[in-house]
């Protein structure tokens, strides 16, 4: 996380999320990793394209990695690929 800060593609998703305002509870923010260095990120009807394969890497693994930030969310993408 250290190597993002002060970053154009930290500052232009902590742009983007200002701009998109107060995240309610039950608020769904979405991640699409687009291409190979585009990260695709929606909130509030809002969305933003971002290209950094670093910071798409980085927000992936926090998701979807040894130690999510939300086991919850991550079983709920098992469950949801298990589905394609």
């Amino acid at each position: 996380a250290k190597a993002f800060e002060g970053s154009e593609a930290s500052k232009k998703l902590k742009d983007f999320f200002h701009e998109a305002g107060k995240l309610e509870n039950g608020s769904a923010v979405t991640l699409h990793w687009k291409k190979p260095s585009e990260l695709c990120v929606g909130a509030n009807g809002k969305k933003v394209s971002i290209a950094s394969k670093e910071l798409a890497t980085a927000l992936f693994d926090v998701y979807l990695g040894k130690d999510p930030v939300s086991p919850p969310a991550l079983k709920s993408f098992k469950e949801g690929i298990q589905k394609l």
